[in-house]
C-alpha cells in the first residue's frame, strides 16, 4: 500500500508518484493527476482514483505495463493525450459519462482498446468516440455522443457510411482522415468545430453541407477530397484554415459566406476545376 510521502502534490495536482507499490491509493485531496505522474511505473498493477478528480493529464500512466484495470470515477471530465498509452496489461477500464474530452492515443497499445474494437466496431469512452475497427463498413454513432475524438475513424478505408447524431459538437482532428470509401456525410446541427484534417484524403466524398452552428473549419479539413463536387459553407463560419479545400480537383464553384473574417493561405490550392469563387463585399 502506498504512503502519502510517495506523492508530490501541489494545489491538488498530483505531479509525481515516487513510490514503488503495486497497489496505489491516490490521496483524496487530489483533484488532478498531472502530466507523466505515473509514467513508466511498470510495477504498478492497481490504482484507486478518488472521487473529486476532474482531470487525468497527458502521459499520466504512460507505459505502466503491469497495470491491469482502472476505474475512472464520476466527475472526471478530461483524459489527456497518451494517458494510458502502452499499458500492455490493461484489460479492464471503466469510464463514466462525465468524460467528454479524451486526447489522442489515450488508450493506444492496450488490450482493452483492441478488444473493444473487435466487440463494438466503434469504441466509446464517456461521451466520446475514440477509435474504430479498421474493417468497419458503416457506423451509426449512438445518441448522447458529444465528440468524435482525434483520429477516431482515421484510415478506416472500408467505411462507406456514417450517421452522426445531433448532440455531437465537435469532429476532431483527422477524425475521418483517409476514409477513402466514404462517399457522403451529413454533419448535424450542433457541430461547432470541424478539426484540422477531419476529412483529409477522403477521395470518395462527393458532397458536404456544413451546418449553421459551425464557426471554424480547421486546416486541411477537406484536403485531397478529389471527388468533392459541391460544398455548402454556413453563414456562421468565421475562419477557414490553411489548405482546407486544397486538392479538391472536382470542386467547380464555392461561395464564401459574409461572416468569414479570416481565410488562411492555400485554402483552394490545386483545385484545378474551380471556375467560380464568390466572396462577399467588405
Amino acid at each position: 500500500m502506498s504512503e502519502n510521502k510517495d506523492f508530490v502534490i501541489k494545489k491538488g495536482v498530483l505531479g509525481k508518484y515516487k513510490g514503488s507499490s503495486r497497489d496505489v491509493v491516490i490521496p483524496k485531496r487530489v483533484t488532478e493527476i498531472g502530466e507523466s505522474a505515473f509514467e513508466d511505473c511498470t510495477g504498478l498493477t492497481n490504482v484507486t482514483i478518488p472521487e473529486g478528480v476532474t482531470k487525468i493529464g497527458e502521459f499520466a500512466f504512460l507505459n505502466c505495463t503491469g497495470l491491469t484495470s482502472v476505474t475512472i470515477p464520476e466527475g472526471v471530465a478530461s483524459i489527456g493525450r497518451s494517458a494510458f498509452y502502452g499499458c500492455t496489461s490493461l484489460t479492464s477500464v471503466s469510464i463514466p459519462n462525465s468524460v467528454n474530452e479524451i486526447g489522442e492515443y489515450a488508450f493506444q497499445e492496450t488490450p482493452w482498446l483492441e478488444q473493444r474494437k473487435e466487440e463494438q466496431g466503434a469504441v466509446y469512452a464517456g461521451r466520446c468516440v475514440i477509435a474504430c475497427k479498421k474493417s468497419l463498413a458503416s457506423a451509426i454513432i449512438k445518441e448522447g455522443t458529444e465528440r468524435l475524438c482525434d483520429y477516431s475513424f482515421s484510415d478506416c478505408k472500408s467505411l462507406i457510411s456514417v450517421t452522426i447524431p445531433e448532440g455531437v459538437t465537435e469532429i476532431g482532428r483527422e477524425a475521418f482522415c483517409r476514409c477513402t470509401g466514404l462517399t457522403n456525410v451529413t454533419i448535424p446541427k450542433g457541430v461547432t468545430k470541424i478539426g484540422g484534417g477531419a476529412f483529409l484524403g477522403c477521395t470518395g466524398l462527393t458532397s458536404v453541407t456544413i451546418p449553421e452552428e459551425v464557426t471554424e473549419i480547421g486546416w486541411s479539413a477537406f484536403e485531397g477530397c478529389m471527388g468533392l463536387t459541391s460544398v455548402t459553407i454556413s453563414e456562421n463560419v468565421t475562419s477557414i484554415g490553411k489548405w482546407a479545400f486544397s486538392g479538391c480537383k472536382s470542386l467547380t464553384n464555392v461561395t464564401i459566406p459574409a461572416g468569414v473574417t479570416y481565410i488562411n493561405g492555400y485554402v483552394f490550392a490545386g483545385c484545378t476545376g474551380l471556375t467560380n469563387v464568390t466572396i462577399p463585399e467588405g
